[in-house]
């Protein structure tokens, strides 16, 4: 069986989180993992998030109706043994691009009021943060908090957390951070030897 692990970077281009995933991902890729790395604010509806319509929940088929490019990315989710969410925090909290896929998770779920289910149901998880600020003023632990509570609905595995504190947020200054590579090649290992 293959190890195959899904990025799915949520800052700008050329910022500090897309700087910190390129280096995760190719690590893994280093360390025997298949990896996909995806830049989610280039994805076709992303600003635009679920918008409540609750088709799909009405369908007995997984997936999002709306059937743009984010529609496409979370219906390829189950494909992969872990999926690793790569964020800055936005003001106290995930960015937009980072809620327009975590939301559309919902056409991933099915509950009739008794039974829940999902192809996501077991998948292992992990994060990748960069902020302006620190553990006490940037709002990473309120973004900790609702990470988690997404892998624990879907009775998820958390696999780990790299977290960059302190980044010059104007010019992706992660980069000349001389730790953040050697960091971030420890932590693609780390996520390749989780997968059996």
């Amino acid at each position: 069986m293959g190890k195959r692990i899904l990025f799915i970077s949520c800052g700008k281009r050329n910022g500090n989180t897309w700087q910190a995933a390129q280096v995760v991902a190719r690590s893994a890729g280093n360390s025997g993992a298949e990896t996909m790395l995806i830049e989610a604010g280039r994805l076709e509806g992303i600003g635009r998030g679920c918008i409540g319509c609750m088709k799909c929940q009405k369908s007995a088929e997984f997936g999002c109706v709306l059937g743009d490019e984010v529609a496409e990315l979370i219906m390829e989710m189950p494909k992969y043994d872990m999926i690793v969410f790569c964020v800055p925090v936005y003001f106290f909290s995930f960015n937009t691009q980072a809620k327009g896929v975590i939301d559309r998770l919902m056409g991933m779920v099915k509950y009739d009021g008794e039974k829940f289910s999902s192809p996501l149901e077991g998948k292992r998880f992990a994060l990748l943060v960069t902020s302006g600020g620190n553990e006490s003023d940037s709002g990473v632990k309120a973004l900790r908090m609702s990470y988690r509570y997404l892998v624990d609905y879907f009775s998820g595995k958390h696999c780990g957390e790299l977290y960059f504190a302190d980044c010059d947020a104007q010019d992706g200054g992660l980069k000349n951070d001389i730790d953040m590579p050697s960091q971030a090649r420890q932590f693609g290992k780390l996520l390749a030897e989780q997968i059996g």
